[in-house]
């Protein structure tokens, strides 16, 4: 099993996006910070969509020293919402060396007693296909709003907590 917590502060939308380690976050790291339009959902399905975006959260790690076997993986998350209920697409994705995607899983995760200033532990499960990844190659975790989850359409802003106090990270095994 591998451990990665959440890192960094990048923009959705930028480069390859925040990181993910395998040490702890510092104690103090601000959010990543997502802005929702229900108006402008992304795509489902469209990875080069997913890539560009700014409503999209990404956090990709290092390259792998040795192949790793994948077989499920859980996800904590630390959210905090304009909304009182967020639905968030928790999305794991492969990076090989030449930068393109595949979008191994994901799951409509939906976040819920949200008020303003207040941090909600989140728990999701993945259903990873059984699939080695070469060395090399990079685990992407991808967060943004899920589209048509019911419920009323209005703008959110969306924050994914991961420093010391609230560590978000990924657990695949």
């Amino acid at each position: 099993m591998i451990e990665y917590y959440l890192h960094g502060t990048d923009r959705a939308g930028a480069g390859t996006g925040a990181g993910l380690a395998v040490v702890p976050p510092p104690p103090h790291l601000p959010p990543a910070v997502c802005h929702h339009d229900p108006y402008s959902p992304v795509p489902p399905g469209d990875r080069r969509a997913a890539e560009i975006r700014d409503d999209v959260l990404r956090f990709t790690g290092p390259p792998l020293g040795e192949p790793l076997r994948l077989g499920g993986a859980a996800v904590t998350l630390y959210v905090s919402s304009t909304a009182a209920v967020a639905p968030l697409n928790v999305g794991l994705a492969d990076v090989p060396p030449d930068a393109s995607t595949t979008l191994l899983a994901a799951t409509c995760a939906h976040v819920t007693r949200l008020r303003r200033g207040h941090v909600v532990q989140a728990e999701v499960g993945l259903a990873l296909p059984e699939v080695c990844l070469g060395a090399g190659h990079r685990i992407r975790l991808e967060l943004h709003r899920c589209a048509g989850c019911g419920g009323t359409p209005i703008p959110a802003t969306d924050r994914v907590h991961h420093d010391r106090s609230h560590p978000s990270r990924i657990r695949i095994g």
